[in-house]
């Protein structure tokens, strides 16, 4: 099992990945034939034993997806709101998957669309989850999409909880003065779609 990454509120500069397609053939093609089934019923013992017998074959995984997207592990994880008990096991096999985009025209992390996907399925994303997320890879909450907003702007735009909201900034207060491509602070997107108090995030 790999380490998981925990450096506390130090957020460290990296390059960022974008999923692109894995191995392909026998091995991989075998492990979903394995692993859609249990997905779907909700085995989930059965599929976090999987993937921590199959360590390796697991992080070069990637699945296709109608969209034209090649989905890691992680984000088929979230896309089938997999319990946080597994999404832990694949951010410390893989913390880079935290901060890799998507191939949509977004540029998505899985941060983001876990914030996106939160105006579907509202009580998936709770404080348990997203401290995963932080704690394996904290860099996560610095990375922009397309239009170069961080996991907090999108977090606002969605409505997200209060609490939450607050767990951001609290993990990263730099990410509250950070501004999109169209020179927008978290700030205004409290303003436009929110309750929370600004002073919160001056």
């Amino acid at each position: 099992m790999g380490q998981l990454l925990s450096t506390g509120a130090k957020i460290h500069t990296v390059s960022i990945p974008t999923a692109a397609p894995g191995p392909t053939g026998t091995e991989g093609d075998e492990l979903w034939r394995v692993l859609r089934p249990l997905i779907e019923k909700k085995s989930w013992d059965k599929v976090h034993a999987i993937i921590l017998e199959q360590q390796l074959a697991i992080i070069a995984l990637t699945e296709d997806h109608p969209t034209g997207n090649h989905l890691t592990p992680l984000q088929v994880a979230l896309l089938h709101h997999f319990p946080v008990f597994i999404v832990k096991s694949l951010l410390e096999l893989c913390p880079a998957a935290a901060t890799m985009k998507d191939f949509q025209s977004e540029m998505r992390t899985p941060l983001h669309d876990l914030m996106v996907s939160s105006k579907t399925a509202p009580s998936y994303l709770d404080g348990a989850l997203l401290r995963t997320f932080i704690d394996a890879n904290p860099s996560c909450l610095l990375v922009g999409d397309v239009n170069g907003s961080l996991p907090l702007h999108t977090a606002l735009e969605c409505r997200i909880g209060t609490a939450l909201i607050h767990a951001l900034i609290q993990s990263c207060p730099m990410a509250a003065r950070k501004k999109t491509t169209m020179g927008k602070l978290p700030l205004h997107f409290a303003a436009e779609v929110t309750t929370l108090s600004a002073a919160r995030l001056r």
